[in-house]
This record gives C-alpha cells, sequence and structure tokens, in this order.
C-alpha cells in the first residue's frame, strides 16, 4: 500500500538533488522517512529522519527540524532505545519552544510522558502528562487534549490516587462527547470501568464496560475490543457469573 507513494517520495528527492533544492531535499527525506515507518522498516525510516534533521537544521527550518527530531524519536523508542528518545525528544521540545508552538510541543511532551510510563516512572509521566494537557488547553487543540486527559488519569490510577484518576477521566470524556471523538469516548468508558473495577465498584465497572465495547466494535478497534472484553470476563467473574 505504501510502496507505490514510497517510489514517487524517492522519484521527488532525485530530482529535488539534481536541481540543488535543498529544502525539497530535506522534505523529501523526511516524506522517505514517513513510508519506510509505516511499512514497518524502522531502521530505514531513522536514517532518513537523522538525514531530514541535519539538513533542516542547517537550513534553519526549525518546525521542519523539530518534527524530525520528534520522528526520530519515535523510531529510538520503537527500537528500544528509550534513552536515546528522549534525547531527540528534548531537542525537538526545545526547537518548538523557540517557535512558541504549544500544540507541536505538546505532542512531544505527551511522547516524553508515554516512555516514563513505560518504565513505570509514573511520577515523571504524569509530570510531563500534566504539562501536555495545559498546553494542549491553551493551544485550543481538544482531540489530543482528550488523550491528554486519559493519560494523566491512567498516571494517576498507577499511583493508586483513584479519585484524581477519575477526575480526569470524566474530562476526557466529556471533551470527547463534545467534539464527537469516539475513540477518545470509548477510552474513557474504559479507562473508568477500570478505575470503579479496582475499588471494587463491580456494578459501575460493569456499566461502563458495556458502554465501551460497541464503540469499539463500530470502530473495529480488535485490540481495544479484546482490552474490554477481558475486563469484562474479570467482573463476571467476581460476580460470580459463570458461562459453561
Amino acid at each position: 500500500e505504501y510502496q507505490p507513494a514510497q517510489d514517487y517520495y524517492k522519484k521527488a528527492l532525485e530530482i529535488y538533488k539534481k536541481e540543488k533544492n535543498e529544502k525539497g531535499v530535506a522534505n523529501s527525506l523526511n516524506d522517505v522517512g514517513i513510508s519506510h515507518y509505516y511499512m514497518g522498516e524502522y531502521e530505514k525510516a531513522l536514517e532518513y529522519f537523522l538525514r531530514s534533521g541535519e539538513m533542516k537544521v542547517r537550513l534553519g527550518d526549525s518546525i521542519g527540524a523539530g518534527q524530525s527530531y520528534n520522528n526520530t524519536g519515535i523510531m529510538y523508542d520503537i527500537a528500544g532505545k528509550p534513552g536515546k528518545a528522549v534525547e531527540n525528544y528534548l531537542i525537538a521540545l526545545s526547537i518548538y519552544e523557540g517557535v512558541k508552538r504549544a500544540d507541536l510541543m505538546m505532542g512531544t511532551i505527551l511522547n516524553i510522558g508515554i516512555i516514563y510510563s513505560d518504565q513505570k516512572n509514573y511520577d515523571e509521566a504524569l509530570k510531563y502528562y500534566l504539562e501536555g494537557a495545559r498546553l494542549g488547553e491553551k493551544a485550543g487543540d481538544k482531540k489530543n487534549l482528550v488523550n491528554a486527559y486519559s493519560n494523566v488519569g491512567i498516571a494517576y490510577d498507577k499511583k493508586e490516587m483513584f479519585d484524581s484518576a477519575l477526575i480526569y477521566y470524566d474530562k476526557a470524556l466529556e471533551l470527547g462527547q463534545e467534539i464527537g471523538h469516539k475513540k477518545g469516548i470509548a477510552i474513557a468508558y474504559n479507562n473508568i470501568a477500570i478505575n470503579r473495577q479496582g475499588r471494587g465498584e463491580l456494578d459501575k465497572a460493569l456499566e461502563y464496560y458495556l458502554l465501551a465495547l460497541p464503540i469499539k466494535k463500530e470502530l473495529r478497534n480488535k485490540s481495544g475490543i479484546a482490552i474490554t472484553e477481558i475486563g469484562l470476563g474479570e467482573v463476571y467473574a467476581a460476580k460470580g457469573y459463570r458461562k459453561w
């Protein structure tokens, strides 16, 4: 599916090289990197993102350079090199701060938070998630703000601060419903269910799992459906229901 797109990107790259159009070369390098990413060729993607980032820095394309460093961070994270990922995210963040792009800063900050969460360093993750949410509110980026609120809630849940977690899940749900963000709504329902299940409020947990499930089925989110069905199974088992 992505091979034809990559072929065109590479043709554009060669044309820009012949024309000595450095800006075009830098953008095409990034495009080729993205195509490799979607094809699961992460080492190749990393190679092109690094080349693109170096050129964009030299050309003074601040936003483009920031995006290339952010993409490089994603590749290092996938490669299991979180230290290198954070290093590149912080470079991207510094660039975005310089051009006062709160929306771009938000995405990079949330990426850093995810790395700390994966390392079970929930204090650091929460710090970055809260900052990401603050920037999302400032930028008015409602779609990504839904995700940020959910991430804050998850971090609070991991710290067993269940009331604080629920506040942010409710924020995610309310905002998701306001903008019609179905995936965000389903995630919020599922997170509320997990929160309620952890408190032993099984009827409430069941209610929210059952709200999440049809939306995930509508979106054909197979992994999400599996997560919700596992939760439902746990709740039914805890309530003493049996299916033979």
